[in-house]
């Protein structure tokens, strides 16, 4: 598979808390479309982004709510929940990292 010249490969949120069964939002077809992310990033190497969900520290609005539903999620960014499932293939791509409500400020 070639890439097109020019374009950036955004892979949005391929992280454990997404992709490992049993996890309480665990996308049940992940192990389906892991093979077909790989290949995307092997074919737009150097001209990938990484994104990463994180939890804010302190929820706001809306979200208090969310996390009060979901508070396994309420993790510090770096624990293991929130770790890249490619991790062997993301070493060198960029990772943008924003909790839900910086992503909400940015947007």
């Amino acid at each position: 598979m070639s890439a097109p010249g020019d374009g950036t490969l955004v892979v949005v949120d391929v992280q454990r808390v997404f992709a490992e069964p049993g996890q309480p939002w665990a996308a049940p077809r992940f192990a389906e479309v892991h093979p077909r992310i790989r290949r995307l990033v092997a074919a737009f190497a150097g001209r990938v982004v990484h994104t990463r969900f994180v939890a804010p520290s302190q929820p706001t609005g809306a979200w208090v709510d969310y996390y009060a539903q979901w508070p396994f999620a309420r993790q510090p960014p770096f624990a293991p929940l929130h770790e890249r499932a490619l991790q062997a293939m993301a070493l060198y791509a960029p990772l943008l990292t924003l909790t839900t409500t910086d992503a909400v400020l940015a947007g």
